[in-house]
């Protein structure tokens, strides 16, 4: 969960970053939009869009055990 900054110069670190968050097998990746959407659209295909919750200003999220 977070702001990856993967825009603009960090962008050769997406394919890295993508692989290593998979590592961790998450259920959710919530990312918000200083992930930019070449990331955004990186980390779907690497964890489906099922598994992508994006991140705005006040959004709460709950989780059930």
């Amino acid at each position: 969960m977070g702001g990856f900054h993967l825009a603009g110069a960090n962008e050769a670190l997406v394919p890295q970053t993508v692989a290593a968050l998979q590592t961790f097998a998450p259920r959710y990746v919530a990312a918000g939009h200083c992930t930019g959407w070449r990331a955004m659209s990186a980390l779907a295909a690497g964890f489906g869009e099922q598994a992508m919750a994006p991140l705005a200003v006040g959004k709460r999220f709950t989780f059930a055990a």
